[in-house]
């Protein structure tokens, strides 16, 4: 098992008060398992919740607020040198 804390930059694009884009980033906790296949090999996958920094969430377009947050999802294969 493994916890961690994410920081994605492209995590999402979203609409302002003046119906322009911006895209922000995402924080989060994420929690996952390690399994390793032999001395260089491995694989981990885990999952959390991010929040998206600077959302106003008053921001309404048509009819529909803005999102907060999302899913957090890292599956990645390692291999040591």
């Amino acid at each position: 098992m493994w916890a961690g804390l994410a920081f994605v930059l492209n995590a999402a694009e979203v609409t302002e008060a003046d119906w322009s884009d911006k895209d922000v980033p995402s924080v989060g906790p994420l929690l996952g398992y390690r399994i390793e296949f032999n001395e260089k090999w491995d694989l981990s996958i885990g999952g959390g919740y991010g929040v998206w920094l600077g959302v106003d969430k008053d921001v309404e377009v048509l009819g529909v607020k803005n999102d907060t947050g999302s899913p957090l999802i890292d599956f990645s294969i390692g291999y040591s040198f």
